[in-house]
């Protein structure tokens, strides 16, 4: 098998962070039903996070974009739903005050003659009950999730075939896809879950980064998936040319392509600094020296750097020290994991990682082992 080229390689902590699929799945349900239910009256539809509530008000971030606030009145019904419901029938009467800040809602309301919008009917789903839903997923994707680059795909057995990378080595899982598979395909430019859209097998491609979680085979070489996430990425070693922390970004010149790209940071990207000592582990390594990572089984030992060792590099790159913008300057090294943009130089970043000299200096540009061993495929079942 040759090796995959450096730029199909992406970090994946940021990936499961996010909302739970199933909660964008049934807001989009409920927007829908939402819809389905108006009545001839002029209507609007708020969908977002309770910043406020306050004097028969709800004060909400539009996941549109801004900061709306919406009238509540006695004849406006309100509507709990349970995290995972899937039907409307499964709400349950509830008040005003069931609502606080940080929960989701969905709010139809109705625009009266002075053209204010009134509140007509609210869903709302309590954040303690998606905290509480989030938490059980990441525990489901960490016992039972498997991720890395598809290898090959076999349309006519339903089956993609990755390759999952760790400490050890690379081996070939085989993700077997049925017709109660939930599979969603990110958007080009964002890694959201709530900005995922369903997929199909057809869409997936030789190179994509690959999350299944499903029922493993007994030898750890299948699995029966009931989900997948699949996505394109790319991943940049480069230098820093500019630095714009007002606008969240900066400019860095491609090492392998010589491009000069532009890199924006969200609140979602992670960015850490890897010690001296971790660094020039991982570039003896690309070197040649097997034992120069924590390999698998170690999990109790400690590095150089004095930091826990472990059998999970990605887990071993989240413990390193953060790094903030401001921290960064030009010249300074950087390996840059990304959306696979629309814009081939402009890209959104999902992590970035700096003191990364000794890693470029031991292996050509256009290694695919710069950022192998930080693939997702063990980010995602360790979330």
């Amino acid at each position: 098998m040759q090796p995959a080229s450096e730029d199909n390689y992406v970090f994946s902590k940021a990936m499961w962070r996010k909302t739970a699929v199933i909660v964008s799945v049934l807001l989009t349900m409920i927007y829908v039903s939402a819809i389905a239910m108006a009545h001839a009256s002029p209507q609007q539809v708020i969908r977002g996070t309770v910043l406020a509530v306050s004097n028969d008000v709800l004060t909400v971030k539009s996941d549109m974009g801004g900061i709306v606030q919406v009238p509540v009145d006695p004849a406006t019904e309100i509507q709990k739903l349970p995290v995972g419901s899937t039907d409307l029938k499964g709400a349950a009467t509830a008040t005003f005050s069931d609502i606080s800040v940080g929960d989701r809602i969905l709010i139809s309301t109705n625009i009266t003659d002075s053209g204010t919008a009134v509140a007509r009917i609210a869903y709302l789903m309590k954040a303690g009950d998606i905290d509480q839903k989030n938490v059980a997923e990441q525990l489901a994707w960490k016992k039972n999730g498997v991720g890395g680059l598809v290898h090959s795909i076999n349309p006519a057995a339903n089956t993609v075939t990755i390759s999952v990378v760790s400490a050890a080595g690379t081996t070939n899982v085989i993700i077997q896809a049925t017709d109660k598979t939930q599979l969603m395909r990110y958007a080009p430019d964002s890694v959201r879950f709530a900005d995922a859209k369903p997929g199909s097998l057809a869409q997936i491609q030789v190179g994509d980064q690959l999350n299944a979680r499903g029922e493993r085979s007994p030898d750890g070489a299948a699995v029966t998936a009931d989900k997948i996430i699949a996505g394109s990425f790319r991943n940049i070693s480069g230098q820093v040319i500019r630095i714009d922390v007002p606008n969240d970004t900066l400019t860095v010149k491609d090492l392998a392509t010589k491009a000069i790209v532009t890199i924006a940071l969200t609140t979602n990207t992670d960015m850490h600094k890897l010690t001296p000592a971790v660094a020039a582990k991982f570039a003896a390594r690309l070197k040649g020296d097997r034992e120069a990572t924590p390999a698998a089984g170690q999990g109790g030992g400690q590095d150089d750097g004095g930091r826990s060792s472990s059998s999970d590099l990605t887990q071993i790159i989240s413990s390193m020290p953060a790094v903030t913008l401001a921290q960064l300057k030009p010249g300074d090294a950087l390996i840059i994991a990304a959306t696979a943009s629309t814009k081939p130089n402009s890209v959104t970043a999902i992590m970035l990682l700096g003191g990364v000299e000794p890693i470029l200096t031991a292996a050509p540009v256009d290694s695919s082992m710069v950022l192998a061993p930080w693939s997702l495929s063990s980010g995602a079942a360790s979330q």
